[in-house]
């Protein structure tokens, strides 16, 4: 019985020993998820865009959740099992958003990580062999009760928000994108993870999507006259 005692109290101290030692790595900083603070240790992974992180001892984070570190929004892609002490995962760089309204216009927008995911396809052409693609993307977005009702076929308008005003003005029209792949399976565990969804380009559709907002088949549009700014639509229209 005193041996137990002993074991218990040597592993206390052990966990207290790597707690206090957490804190003293450079690499270690504090992040903000959505609904707290915690902190991790972060370390450069396989590519710019991915970090390494760790938990404090006794410390967890989800599968498929987002933090913010400086001023950066990364979704956790990948997470240990093992948590005797603490947790290590991985963390992919959050590129955009994807914004859309449900019937009732309510807004949603989820940062995303996003790649290229082109196929190409190999064909002849007075007599040279041609390799040609279409444009498609792989996404990785939290997957919770408002992402899962995500399916093929749904449109989202993806582009560079920061300037997108000043791009319809000039006459140009954001990129629109249709779901072709859902994937609800490899990159969820115990019920917490990412939906991966894969996008090909699609054609903008000035009658119902919202170009200022970025939303695809803006629900608004769809029943009502169209409310972007006259100016604006003027400049949607001279592009067809």
């Amino acid at each position: 019985m005193i041996e137990i005692i002993n074991l218990i109290q040597g592993i206390e101290e052990v966990r207290k020993e790597l707690t206090a030692a957490f804190e003293i790595p450079l690499d270690c900083y504090e992040v903000d998820f959505k609904d707290r603070k915690q902190k991790l240790t972060i370390c450069p992974g396989s590519s710019e865009n991915i970090k390494e992180i760790t938990s404090m001892p006794d410390e967890t984070f989800a599968l498929g959740s987002v933090f913010d570190w400086m001023g950066v929004k990364y979704l956790i892609h990948k997470k240990d099992a093992n948590l005797t002490l603490h947790t290590k995962g991985q963390a992919k760089r959050c590129e955009k958003e994807l914004r859309w309204k449900n019937v009732d216009e309510e807004l949603f927008v989820y940062p995303c990580t996003a790649e290229d995911a082109t196929k190409y396809s190999t064909g002849e052409e007075n007599g040279y062999y041609v390799d040609s693609g279409e444009f498609q993307i792989k996404v990785l977005v939290t997957l919770d009760a408002n992402t899962a009702l995500i399916r093929r076929g749904q449109r989202f308008l993806i582009d560079s928000s920061a300037f997108i005003e000043d791009t319809i003005q000039k006459g140009f029209i954001p990129n629109a994108f249709k779901v072709t792949r859902r994937n609800v399976i490899t990159g969820v565990y115990n019920e917490e993870g990412y939906v991966e969804l894969t996008l090909c380009e699609d054609q903008f559709n000035k009658d119902t999507d919202n170009a200022l907002e970025l939303i695809a088949d803006d629900p608004a549009l769809l029943h009502k006259e169209e409310e972007i700014p006259s100016d604006t639509a003027k400049d949607i229209e001279e592009v067809f």
